[in-house]
């Protein structure tokens, strides 16, 4: 019967006559794996054909055959979008699964890919499968394909956004952040720009923003990020040392002596009692040669070291 049936389904006026003997094969001798490899042949010429592909679903599942499988979940997943509809995320989900087990990697990634374009067709995008953009990043990681690592990695961070996760989001920009810094200081730029607005009182973004922004030669950019930080920062001597790190960037990197000053009188300004603001526009002022400002400020900041006993902005100041 199962030859019978190869025979019967190879032409579209015995197609539903082979699929009858086909099933009527299997009642005998429950060869269902048989039956699916005969059902997989045909509906691979027939991709048309609904109840071909769900006889080989049906025949792979009753044979417990893994490969089987596979093979059909790969079939229904890359014609998704023609005839027969689209595959679910569920039977993507699944077949990555077995083929991961199965060590068929070659399989993975198309089926991710046709995955991802799936869930941005859906009503909820990728943030109703964020595991899709999050495997891929990974895989292109893994591959050597930093670009493609950042492109889903940022896919991944949008739709973890749109899922309401904020932690997860964030997380995911940091990688964005730190793929990017060597190749793509832009990118990286205004993903370290966002991390910084959203938790600015986190001192190890300070140093690759000022990075990141130095290698574009861009002041106004980083002086934005660094405005929009200290709005967000309610601690005086967090805000103080945002502003000292961006003083040292106008003045150093930047070449900018004279904004540099005015944005450590600020931090003054706000905390009189800042030993690395004063200690910066004491080393100007002396460099300078600017001796009445120097001998003001120095003896100001004494005067308030020692009326609180500072012992150690004492010694430092003297």
């Amino acid at each position: 019967l199962y030859r019978i049936a190869e025979v019967e389904l190879r032409t579209d006026e015995t197609l539903e006559s082979g699929l009858d003997t086909l099933r009527d094969a299997v009642r005998r001798d429950s060869d269902h794996a048989r039956a699916a490899r005969i059902a997989a042949e045909a509906a691979k010429a027939m991709p048309e054909h609904e109840g071909l592909a769900l006889f080989w679903e049906r025949a792979a599942r009753d044979a417990g055959d893994s490969a089987l499988l596979l093979s059909y979940l790969r079939h229904r997943i890359a014609k998704s979008g023609g005839v027969g509809g689209s595959a679910s995320l569920e039977e993507v989900q699944e077949g990555v699964t077995i083929a991961t087990a199965l060590g068929e990697d070659d399989a993975i990634e198309p089926m991710l890919l046709k995955g991802a374009e799936i869930a941005e067709t859906a009503l909820g995008g990728l943030a109703g499968a964020l595991w899709i953009p999050t495997t891929l990043a990974e895989r292109r990681s893994a591959a050597g394909d930093v670009r493609g690592a950042i492109t889903w990695t940022q896919k991944a961070a949008d739709a973890a956004e749109a899922a309401g996760d904020a932690d997860r989001a964030l997380e995911l920009l940091r990688e964005v952040a730190q793929l990017a810094k060597g190749i793509d200081p832009k990118l990286a730029a205004s993903a370290f720009s966002k991390i910084v607005e959203k938790t600015p009182s986190d001192r190890t973004l300070w140093a690759p923003l000022a990075e990141v922004y130095a290698t574009l030669r861009d002041r106004e950019g980083y002086e934005i990020a660094v405005r929009l930080a200290l709005d967000g920062l309610s601690d005086r001597a967090d805000r103080n040392d945002l502003r000292v790190a961006l003083a040292d960037q106008l003045i150093g990197t930047y070449g900018s002596e004279a904004d540099g000053v005015a944005v450590l009188k600020e931090a003054l300004d706000e905390d009189p009692d800042s030993l690395p603001a004063s200690e910066r526009l004491l080393d100007i002022f002396q460099k300078n040669g600017e001796n009445e400002q120097l001998a003001d400020l120095l003896e100001r900041q004494l005067d308030r070291a020692r009326d609180r006993g500072d012992v150690e902005a004492i010694t430092s100041l003297s």
